[in-house]
């Protein structure tokens, strides 16, 4: 497009100049024309101003003659000059506007700046002078306090169970008499109740022994089975038999079996010891007293209780020597 631009305008230069340069030399030549028939040839020069007479209006030649007067200047550029323009601008080509911008020194391309993005300030949160925030306070965790454990003042003392109304019958089970609250109490037949010398507790409607059980003898026995169903046993439930060699009991809450001897209060005290024994008995270090009854009939000789330090002794039968730990 610009190149063919650049044609067009040299053509339309070359064109308008070449049309000027025309117009100018035929009214070169005309004027030289002109001047020789007015100087040379003076009958053309008659011809020509009866051709002006005609052309040009009364008077006018006068005025001429008088040296181009204004007036006379006037008219002979209203007859002569302007009909001579008018021809030569009707050979001369418009100019035609160009429809091409005109092309700038600067050909970069600007693109519009994108608008940087604005991102939203968080307003700021007034607080009114003169009030505090209000903070919740945490409440504190509250620990339940552990139930303190009553210990009653004589250890030995055993409260039964009671009872629990659980359908068992008081009377008499496997020959042990029974009463409502599930102790044994007696014996209503020894020859059911003692095998070969061996005699368990029943496991089913019994939950203790009190203390006389077996106070009216029974020397045929020797070895007693205690179950765990049996969970209360009064000091002194097993006097009268003079006969015992070994107790053998399943754990069961406080009191438990350490070498054939019965131990309540978690092996603090001894409960019973089979009277049947002879020889010395060395006591464990974790006993600190012993049971009313414990040692009734006891056929032992000494009792070594030197490793412990016991609270009461008055349960020792004066059969028995006892030794204790000495004190400084």
């Amino acid at each position: 497009m610009e190149l063919y631009e650049v044609l067009y305008e040299e053509r339309f230069s070359a064109v308008v100049l070449s049309r000027i340069t025309k117009t100018i030399l035929v009214f070169l030549i005309f004027c030289v024309m002109a001047a020789n028939v007015h100087f040379n040839n003076p009958a053309a020069g008659q011809s020509i101003s009866a051709d002006t007479e005609t052309i040009l209006p009364a008077g006018a030649e006068a005025e001429i003659d008088a040296g181009w007067s204004g007036t006379a200047l006037s008219t002979v550029n209203e007859m002569i000059l302007k009909p001579i323009i008018s021809v030569t601008n009707e050979f001369m080509i418009p100019v035609v506007p160009s429809v091409f911008p005109a092309e700038t020194e600067d050909s970069t391309v600007y693109m519009p700046e994108a608008p940087a993005a604005t991102v939203p300030e968080e307003p700021e949160v007034s607080v009114p002078e003169g009030t505090a925030p209000v903070i919740p306070e945490v409440p504190e965790a509250s620990v339940a306090e552990e139930p303190a454990t009553s210990v009653p003042d004589d250890p030995a003392e055993q409260v039964p169970p009671e009872n629990t109304g659980n359908g068992s019958v008081p009377g008499v089970i496997d020959g042990f008499l029974v009463n409502e609250s599930g102790i044994i109490y007696g014996i209503s037949d020894p020859d059911l109740v003692v095998n070969d010398g061996y005699m368990e507790f029943p496991t089913e409607k019994c939950t203790g022994i009190a203390a006389g059980t077996f106070s009216s003898g029974l020397p045929t026995v020797r070895e007693i089975f205690i179950p765990a169903n049996i969970t209360y046993i009064e000091e002194g439930a097993f006097s009268g038999l003079a006969n015992m060699e070994w107790f053998e009991m399943e754990s069961s809450g406080a009191y438990y079996t350490e070498e054939g001897v019965l131990f309540a209060e978690h092996g603090t005290c001894l409960l019973a010891f089979p009277a049947g024994r002879t020889g010395n008995y060395k006591v464990p270090s974790h006993v600190v007293r012993f049971a009313a009854g414990a040692f009734d009939s006891a056929q032992i000789e000494v009792l070594d209780a030197a490793a412990c330090i016991l609270t009461d002794v008055s349960g020792i039968p004066e059969n028995i020597s006892l030794l204790v730990r000495e004190t400084p």
